[in-house]
């Protein structure tokens, strides 16, 4: 049976009097997107207006979520996959070469692939006066990337196969033998 748009309160909520359009994040990127709905308002009391404009702003609703999915905000389980892949190739290849000599063979490289994987940060904070004491480097008041959890994550997990991973406790033990 169809709903009257008198009636139809589908995709639309009510607030302060004035409808807008809700709509919910798929699960897999909620983390990431840091919110369960994305919302946006119609600008109107009437019902009925808004169920007319709501399609128009569903469907910019829709795109927005889709292009956060594809602009690599959020890895799906392949991408995180390839992502460890190549990282398990570097250290093969690392692997041939003494510990010594990883940092100049990849450091920038993999700084590079790093930066890749954070993306944009999703805010920035203020660094407290009590942090700053810790670190001589950097001052209170200065700003820092907080970059997404999963994302620091993924990042971690990559440099840390692609420096230790692969490489067999031998061949550390014989070059640290070898400059010890």
């Amino acid at each position: 049976m169809n709903r009257s748009s008198a009636t139809d309160t589908s995709y639309l909520e009510e607030k302060n009097g004035k409808w807008r359009v809700s709509l919910s994040v798929p699960a897999h990127l909620r983390k990431a997107m840091g919110k369960t709905k994305v919302k946006q308002s119609l600008g109107t009391d009437s019902l009925a207006v808004a169920n007319e404009l709501k399609w128009d702003v569903l469907a910019t609703l829709k795109k927005q979520i889709r292009d956060f999915e594809r602009d690599g905000k959020a890895f799906s389980n392949a991408e995180r996959l390839r992502v460890l892949n190549e990282a398990a190739d570097i250290a093969k290849v690392l692997a041939e070469h003494p510990v010594k000599d990883h940092q100049s063979l990849a450091g920038e490289y993999l700084g590079n692939r790093v930066t890749e994987i954070l993306g944009a940060p999703v805010r920035y904070e203020r660094l407290n006066a009590w942090e700053a004491q810790d670190d001589k480097e950097m001052n209170a008041g200065t700003t820092l990337p907080v970059y997404d959890k999963e994302r620091e994550q993924l990042a971690a997990q990559f440099m840390d196969i692609a420096f230790h991973g692969g490489v067999t406790i031998g061949k550390h033990d014989e070059d640290f033998k070898r400059t010890g």
